[in-house]
């Protein structure tokens, strides 16, 4: 079993600068959709949610895609912020 992290902060916040529109979290499910369509060798077995606000009040999302890829050794790991 292998797992990707992906997180994003403030992810209802917009996604730059002078974005009124664009939303971090738009932005999250565009980079997952993006891994995913680049790992066609994947099967995904799970995909758990986390968040948490800091402190400083500022949000954080994480996801992780738990998936066996083809050809991988059971007990190897992938694990890439």
């Amino acid at each position: 079993m292998r797992v990707k992290l992906f997180w994003k902060y403030n992810p209802l916040g917009p996604r730059g600068w002078f974005s009124l529109t664009g939303r971090n979290a738009q932005a999250l499910e565009d980079e997952i959709n993006a891994w995913l369509r680049d790992q066609p060798g994947i099967q995904v077995a799970e995909v758990k949610q986390s968040a948490s606000d800091s402190s400083t009040g500022q949000a954080l999302w994480l996801i992780s895609v738990w998936y066996e890829a083809e050809g991988a050794c059971p007990a190897s790991r992938e694990h890439h912020p």
